[in-house]
């Protein structure tokens, strides 16, 4: 089955009852594909959510959506994090979580410049245009069956 629950990408809290409608869902289902326009911070704070409900560690679901997606900002964990845990939640766990997220952001940067060299010493040597080579493989990546853009994350 479907289920479509639109949701802006505003950087604003998310309302619980959007988690809970996705997690809902979810739970309905073996297998599960997440996704948004980008795939950066509503598809895989919706898969955060739903391996927090499935019994995970909020660090272990970080760290699972985020090496899984290496693009992913996961920019609504800690909203995801108060949902699951309700009002009881030590503010200490949500603090740990977003430090531990901009650890993981920060070495998604890292690792994607040094590709990049890498990319680019390659390209040099080899004679290639490194934008088209680049254009290239960012379209594979984002066409969907459609022809639209996408991202997707799978659990």
């Amino acid at each position: 089955s479907r289920v479509w629950l639109p949701a802006p990408d505003d950087g604003s809290p998310r309302d619980p009852r959007w988690f809970e409608a996705t997690t809902s869902a979810a739970a309905r289902a073996d297998s599960v594909l997440v996704h948004c326009h980008m795939g950066v911070a509503r598809g895989p704070s919706v898969a955060f959510a739903i391996l927090l409900s499935r019994g995970w560690d909020e660090i272990d679901a970080l760290e699972a959506v985020m090496f899984g997606r290496p693009i992913a900002s996961v920019g609504y964990a800690a909203d995801a994090l108060r949902w699951w845990a309700g009002p009881s939640l030590d503010e200490s766990r949500v603090a740990a979580l977003e430090a531990r997220r901009h650890e993981l952001l920060e070495d998604c940067r890292l690792r994607a410049r040094l590709a990049l060299w890498q990319l680019r010493g390659v390209s040099e040597r080899q004679g290639i245009c490194l934008e088209a080579r680049l254009l290239e493989a960012i379209m594979g990546l984002l066409a969907a069956r459609d022809g639209s853009f996408a991202a997707s994350c799978w659990l």
